[in-house]
């Protein structure tokens, strides 16, 4: 049986990856500080729309883990 990684473990481990490259490959003196926040909107963007869908998963009474049996296809919102 092949183990499977769980989709919160990718986003922690690209989180990792990208302190260890904050800390050891700065990127401050080559991209300006305004530019370098443009981050925080696509950001909280995937946050809101990952929220959205959750409670669109939990209305029709489906899982949102990827390797569990679904109980029906989501085909709105």
């Amino acid at each position: 049986m092949r183990t499977q990684l769980a989709p919160p473990w990718i986003l922690v481990l690209a989180i990792l990856l990208m302190l260890g490259l904050h800390f050891f490959l700065p990127l401050a003196a080559i991209v300006p500080r305004p530019w370098r926040l443009l981050g925080v909107l696509p950001l909280a963007l995937g946050i809101v729309f990952n929220i959205w869908a959750d409670n669109i998963f939990k209305q029709v009474n489906t899982t949102v883990k990827p390797f569990e049996k679904s109980q029906s296809l989501v085909t709105t919102g």
